[in-house]
């Protein structure tokens, strides 16, 4: 990424939520916002595929839980 990272953690969470199936919403309290999807597949720019299927069920449980938290 081009820009400056931003930290996001339970002492500066405003929402986590999920969007749809595979998407979510995650913000901060100084105003960033991010929205992503993770897929059990990933389609690289240079072609071909990636399967990700373990990582994506992993991250999907991990958000789950962000979210009850937030």
């Amino acid at each position: 990424a081009a820009s400056t990272p931003v930290t996001i953690n339970m002492t500066n969470l405003s929402h986590a939520v999920r969007l749809a199936e595979q998407e979510y919403e995650v913000g901060n309290s100084s105003g960033h916002v991010f929205r992503f999807g993770v897929a059990s597949e990933g389609l690289p720019p240079g072609g071909g595929c990636i399967e990700q299927a373990g990582d994506a069920e992993d991250f999907h449980s991990f958000m789950t839980s962000l979210i009850s938290l937030a």
